[in-house]
């Protein structure tokens, strides 16, 4: 069974709760790939959350759970480049690793 990276985030609540449990594994499996594949693009210049919910044409909310994926799973790393969100705030920017051999 699939665990909710972001459980802690969202401090048990119940409709979060719910709403990963009913989601698609394999949605989420597709939305990690196109987000890596996304930031793979960019190289070395990376990707913020807000930059990756503006090019899928959906919200930061979708996209941060998998961005945690990614990064547990070390296919997204950290930068200590930030960037100006739409909103004018500043996001961090992650640039995507290879996945290990297999």
């Amino acid at each position: 069974m699939e665990q909710d990276i972001c459980e802690n985030r969202h401090g048990g609540n119940q409709e979060s709760a719910e709403a990963f449990s009913s989601g698609s594994s394999t949605l989420r499996a597709r939305r990690r790939f196109a987000i890596w594949a996304l930031a793979m693009s960019e190289g070395s210049r990376g990707v913020t959350t807000d930059e990756v919910s503006a090019r899928m044409e959906t919200t930061p909310n979708v996209v941060s759970g998998r961005m945690s994926e990614l990064k547990r799973d070390g296919l997204l790393v950290p930068t200590n480049m930030r960037r100006v969100t739409r909103m004018g705030r500043m996001a961090r920017v992650f640039v995507a690793s290879k996945p290990p051999a297999a």
